[in-house]
């Protein structure tokens, strides 16, 4: 839509090509809305200890899992320095059911980085429906999921799709060190040492249901 806007003769054309991707769009998330249905979400600003109940529910359900306890989650994000998590949470009344974990990029994306529950959590539309809800409010350009492979299958179900292209890596690899105060490393409560945003991605196959 974008390149054809530039055309001048072609520029009509371009915003009725949006047009009704909008309309099909919105036909999508009403969709997920209805799939959502009442299970109750809310998302938080840190990781909460209601996760150690999910995490007790889903252990069970994978030949090899990185141990998501609640420790785990507060030293993974709720101690992490320099990113700001959101954790989207799903309960049925008191209990916990699944909980979703996600960041925002400096370029107006939102990047799904973890998930815990079962790998056919009934509560993964409501999750879902609860974040884009999120970064529509938020005026948000792109959801990604950099959560790894077996998550990515259950996510196109709901209308997400593989990139065309890949992402332009712009991690930053190397810093001169007399560029930067060395004092605070000799803290050993100042050091994190880090994988990613998370190991979801190194997790192996959900166990079969047979």
């Amino acid at each position: 839509q974008a390149s054809l806007s530039r055309k001048p003769l072609l520029k009509p054309l371009a915003g009725m090509g949006n047009s009704l991707y909008q309309i099909w769009d919105r036909r999508r998330i009403a969709a997920l809305a209805k799939e959502a249905g009442a299970i109750e979400t809310a998302i938080l600003p840190a990781a909460p200890p209601a996760a150690e109940a999910i995490w007790s529910q889903m252990k069970d359900s994978f030949a090899v899992l990185v141990e998501r306890n609640y420790p785990y989650l507060h030293w993974r994000y709720n101690q992490r320095p320099c990113q700001d998590y959101q954790f989207v949470l799903a309960r049925d009344g008191d209990k916990p059911l699944a909980m979703l974990v996600f960041r925002i990029t400096d370029r107006r994306s939102c990047i799904i980085v973890d998930y815990l529950g079962h790998p056919r959590s009934p509560a993964l539309p409501a999750l879902l429906y609860k974040t884009i809800q999120y970064c529509q409010v938020k005026a948000l350009r792109h959801i990604l999921n950099s959560s790894g492979s077996i998550f990515d299958n259950c996510l196109r179900q709901y209308g997400f799709k593989p990139l065309t292209a890949a992402l332009a890596n712009n991690m930053l690899i190397a810093c001169p060190i007399t560029e930067i105060d060395l004092a605070p490393l000799q803290t050993e409560a100042n050091w994190f040492f880090s994988y990613g945003d998370s190991e979801l991605d190194i997790d192996l196959q959900p166990l079969s249901a047979e």
